[in-house]
């Protein structure tokens, strides 16, 4: 291997390794937002404390999740008392410009 293909391999790594991290930060600012700024005012402040971002490996996958853990959640959304699904969008729409840039930095040296 060439130490062009080696710097190259190295810095893809590098890039990679960060990805999880940085998807669960963009996750997690949007399960802030929410926690801070959402329409939906409960009682009891558990929907609230329930939005959370979760990082989870399924074999070599990473996944990130934003979730309000309440069993009431889907009900709230559905009839349009909260953001959540715009967030989510938000955050989905984030994280892909990252991996697109984290592909343009790997490419581009």
């Amino acid at each position: 291997m060439s130490s062009e293909a080696a710097e190259a391999l190295a810095r893809a790594t590098r890039e990679l390794k960060k990805l999880p991290r940085n998807m669960l930060n963009l996750a997690s600012q949007g399960a802030t937002h929410l926690q801070r700024t959402d329409p939906y005012q409960n009682r009891t402040g558990n929907l609230r404390a329930g939005t959370q971002a979760l990082l989870t490996y399924a074999g070599d996958a990473v996944v990130v999740d934003l979730e309000m853990d309440e069993y009431y959640a889907s009900f709230v959304n559905r009839l349009g008392f909260s953001s959540f699904d715009s967030v989510a969008d938000t955050v989905k729409d984030e994280i892909t410009k990252g991996i697109s840039a984290m592909g343009e930095k790997i490419v581009s040296g």
